[in-house]
This record gives structure tokens, C-alpha cells and sequence, in this order.
């Protein structure tokens, strides 16, 4: 049944993706046309916390309680900073053909900045993806019993199948179902969890107590920086439609971020009857 669900959702999120319009310029392959609704940008921001980052909150969650929730108050300071400079970032996006951070930063503080940039935003963007397929690999075969390289490779040919086809429109419309999924499956795979197995999953203290004052506020300053100053987020910025679709997508991110630590740490103390 596992196998039958995740193949199923690889179509269903293909069709999505490849019904989109076909990008009529280079620019509306990168960048969507810039019409995104706020739904759009949030459920995209939403999106951009993928496998990775769960198995990484589970993990914090498991040894240091409550306080693993640092790295994603330092995720939403980053969001409400870039929601509160919308307008301002966003500012002759569009006559200056800004399509990610790099572009903006070249733009206004000359080459050298902008290649800088451009260059630790590559290497971030790798070692994300890394971090992302690696997740897959370790999750989708308890999931269905396939190997960890089929896991992977197939994962990979859909997502280069629908931006292929449509760009950067696809991931937007993609995200839309995947955040959705995200919010409806994540408390329900929890749920039938704690019914299925009898875990008792109680996170107030972690195993390992809680984390250290200065620990706590690095993990904050890294989760506000990576959300501040991530390419993929500022793209984000400027593809909405609007200067409000972008700021109420970046603030509506706020709501998804706060439902995502409840269903990842388990805070409900659920337990068999």
C-alpha cells in the first residue's frame, strides 16, 4: 500500500507540474512571470523545509525537548524580517530582472559582493540537496521496500521531468500540494505511530536535558540567517505578484512554521490507552 501511495503522489505531482503553461520566455522559465499569489509564496517557503530539516528537528526534538524548537524561531525571525522589507527588496525587481539574492546583491554592491554570493549560495543550495536526496534515501525505503538508490534516482528524474517542462512555474504549483500534504499527513502519520506502535512520544525534556543557553541562541542566529539570506527564498520575494502577496506569504509562513514544531517534536504526549 506504501509503494502504491508514494508512486501515486509522484504522478499526481507530475500531472500538476507538466498541466502548467509552458514558460514562453527565458524569464518566466526562471522566475514564474511574477504572479504568484501570497498562497503560493507561502506554501513555497513552507515547502523549502524538506526531509532534511525534519530528520534534523526529530533528532534535536529527541535529545533536547522543547528547546529544538530554537532553529525555527530563528527561521521565523528571518521570515518576518523579509516580510517586513518586502516592499523594499522587491523594489525594481521586475525593470532590473532580479530573479535570486546573487542578482540582487551584484546589482547593488558591485561584483565582487555579488559573485561572493553567488558562490556561497551555490555551495549552500548543494549541500542542501545533498542533505534532501539523503533523506529520501532513508525514508522512502522503510516506506516501501524499495532500495535506496531506486528511492533516489526516481525522486530525482521527477523533479528534473516537470522543471524541464515548465520551470519555475511547476514548483510553485507543486508546492501548493506538497504543503497540503505536508500539513494534512504529518500529524496523521504521528497519530496512527503512537496507535500502531504504543511509542509514548513526550518531548517536553529531552533525552539529553535541554540545550545550553548559548547553544540556543547560535541555533536561532543560524535559523534567522539561513532564512534571511537563502537565494531561494529571496526568489521567492520576487516572484509574488505583489508587494503584499509577498509579505503575506512570508508572514503566513509564520503559522506553517509553528504547526510544523507541534507535529515534529509530538508535544501532545500522546500515549496507548
Amino acid at each position: 500500500m506504501a509503494i502504491f501511495i508514494t508512486v501515486l503522489y509522484l504522478v499526481v505531482l507530475f500531472f500538476v507540474a507538466t498541466s502548467s503553461k509552458r514558460p514562453s520566455s527565458v524569464s518566466e522559465y526562471l522566475i514564474g512571470g511574477r504572479d504568484a499569489s501570497s498562497i503560493q509564496v507561502g506554501s513555497s517557503l513552507f515547502t523549502l523545509i524538506g526531509g532534511g530539516e525534519f530528520v534534523t528537528l526529530a533528532s534535536l526534538g529527541y535529545l533536547f525537548g522543547w528547546s529544538a524548537i530554537a532553529l525555527f524561531v530563528g527561521y521565523s525571525l528571518g521570515f518576518v524580517f523579509l516580510g517586513v522589507l518586502a516592499h523594499r527588496i522587491r523594489e525594481n525587481s521586475a525593470s532590473r530582472d532580479y530573479l535570486s539574492l546573487p542578482d540582487y546583491a551584484f546589482d547593488k554592491f558591485g561584483p565582487f559582493v555579488g559573485l561572493l554570493v553567488l558562490t556561497i549560495s551555490f555551495a549552500a543550495f548543494f549541500a542542501l540537496l545533498m542533505l534532501q536526496f539523503s533523506a529520501i534515501g532513508s525514508i522512502v525505503p522503510d516506506l516501501t521496500g524499495i532500495s535506496r538508490g531506486t528511492a533516489i534516482i526516481v525522486s530525482g528524474l521527477v523533479v528534473i521531468g516537470y522543471l524541464f517542462v515548465a520551470g519555475f512555474r511547476a514548483v510553485v504549483r507543486t508546492d501548493v500540494l506538497q504543503a497540503c500534504s505536508m500539513i494534512i499527513l504529518v500529524p496523521m502519520i504521528l497519530y496512527f505511530l503512537v496507535t500502531e506502535t504504543g511509542v509514548h512520544i513526550d518531548f517536553a525534556a529531552g533525552s539529553e536535558g535541554t540545550l545550553p543557553l548559548d547553544l540556543w541562541a547560535s541555533l536561532v542566529a543560524t535559523g534567522a540567517l539561513i532564512a534571511a539570506a537563502s537565494a531561494d527564498v529571496w526568489q521567492r520575494a520576487f516572484a509574488a505578484r505583489t508587494n503584499l502577496s509577498a509579505t503575506v506569504g512570508f508572514f503566513g509562513e509564520l503559522s506553517h512554521l509553528s504547526q510544523l514544531d507541534w507535529q515534529v517534536l509530538g508535544l501532545e504526549h500522546w500515549r496507548m490507552g
